[in-house]
């Protein structure tokens, strides 16, 4: 569940981010869309304003002081609106008195005489008031701004009566539009922009990330290594010294005590006229000892030997020993075994064969080599469950079961010991086929 789940982490954290880039940029275009449409549109209130100050109040102040009638004024604002110094932009003019009577129109259409009193409050109260929402269409057909600009007396500063403008909406809703999709254009490639910048950073973050497992992972393979090596540095030394131990043993029990019995004149229980011939026989017993403990500690040259040739190396001298054959049954063995490997199974062999000879009588004997569960297995096997003679087994002495399993040990392998009435004795050895290489 765990790499699971940080693999469920790790892709969440980019779309999260992605998502999070794509949501602010979206908030961010539609602030800076929705701050270029109040300034579009306090533009047009601004130029309304002087729009009304500088042409329809003048006329506004005529009609109060009764020098014009109203049909006079329409006419007068209908003329100078078709004149070429009018605004293209400006298509009705409206003059409402501050009670909501209709004092004007330029447009002959335009029905209503009075107005509510919501919208000219505001206008008396707030100034200039533009309609944000874009209803109200001309005869041709365009949307139009409707603008009220109060008009004020120049003395005291008291309304005296509110301007209605109707421009034409067709430019600025087409700037609107072109500039909107701009900003939009800006903010979209801004956005990629961004999450390219950021799919390089994330990669690169995620690139450290995997190197410092890497070393990680490394720092603790190599933290293993260094324990592995040092079991095996002790488990060698066991080795070593239970085979020093082992030597030292035979040496003593044998060779030794023979040369000490010859050094003190040889035995006493012997006529005079054998000790000579006594002492010969003696003497070549301890040269023979010597030389089989000599033996046991050499190892033969198998640089260039298969595994199988190892094997039969390991037992070809045992039937010359016990006068019985040793049988191998061998399965298909690996092509490519270290030469450690090699070592470690001929010595396991010699002892197992050695153990055999010793503590039985020799008779049976079965060397066996196979695959087996991701192992190779080897079996040293005696049927009989008797006991030599020191005299039909010799005096070596070979590493001994905890020397083997020390050797075992330091690669990845086992080494156990069966009984059974039926099949009798048998020395079993695995080693990983990971580790024959």
């Amino acid at each position: 569940m765990r790499p699971r789940a940080e693999g469920r982490r790790a892709l969440l954290i980019p779309v999260l981010t992605f998502a999070g880039t794509i949501a602010i940029m979206t908030v961010l275009g539609a602030f800076v869309v929705q701050k270029y449409r109040e300034l579009q549109v306090r533009q047009i209130g601004e130029a309304s304003s002087i729009f009304v100050s500088s042409v329809l109040t003048p006329y506004a102040f005529r009609l109060k002081r009764q020098e014009l009638s109203p049909d006079d004024l329409r006419r007068e604002l209908e003329t100078w609106l078709a004149g070429a110094g009018a605004p293209a932009a400006i298509r009705t003019l409206n003059l409402w008195d501050i009670d909501g009577r209709l004092l004007i129109s330029t447009d002959e259409t335009f029905d209503r005489r009075t107005h509510e009193a919501t919208e000219l409050d505001e206008v008396m109260q707030t100034g200039t008031l533009i309609s944000f929402d874009v209803e109200e269409t001309g005869p041709d057909g365009h949307a139009l701004f409707e603008v009220y600009v109060p008009i004020r007396d120049t003395a005291s500063g008291r309304i005296v009566a509110v301007g209605e403008v109707y421009r034409d909406a067709t430019l600025p809703l087409s700037e609107r539009k072109f500039v909107e999709a701009s900003i939009w254009a800006g903010v979209a490639a801004a956005t990629l922009g961004l999450l390219i910048l950021m799919s390089i950073v994330l990669a690169q973050q995620r690139q450290l990330e995997l190197a410092l497992e890497q070393e990680y992972r490394a720092a603790r393979t190599s933290d293993a290594l260094r324990k592995v090596a040092e079991r095996a540095r002790q488990l060698a030394h066991r080795a070593n010294e239970q085979m020093l131990n082992s030597v030292g043993a035979d040496i003593h029990d044998g060779p030794v005590q023979v040369l000490t019995l010859l050094a003190m004149g040889g035995p006493d229980d012997v006529p005079p006229d054998r000790r000579e011939a006594r002492a010969r026989e003696l003497a070549a017993g301890a040269i023979e000892d010597l030389r089989a403990i000599a033996s046991g500690l050499m190892l033969p040259d198998i640089a260039g030997l298969t595994l199988a040739q190892t094997l039969d190396l390991a037992v070809a001298e045992f039937p010359g020993v016990t006068g019985e054959p040793v049988e191998t049954r061998y399965g298909d063995l690996p092509d490519h075994v270290s030469l450690e490997v090699r070592t470690c199974l001929f010595r396991f062999v010699k002892e197992g064969l050695i153990n055999a000879v010793r503590h039985s009588d020799g008779k049976g004997l079965r060397v066996e080599a196979f695959v087996e569960d991701g192992d190779i297995v080897v079996k040293v096997r005696n049927a009989d469950g008797g006991r030599q003679t020191r005299e039909q087994a010799g005096t070596r002495r070979g590493l001994g079961l905890l020397g083997l399993r020390n050797r075992f040990e330091v690669f990845d392998g086992s080494v156990s010991l069966l009984r059974s009435e039926a099949e009798g004795t048998t020395l079993v050895g695995r080693i990983p086929l990971a580790r024959l290489a």
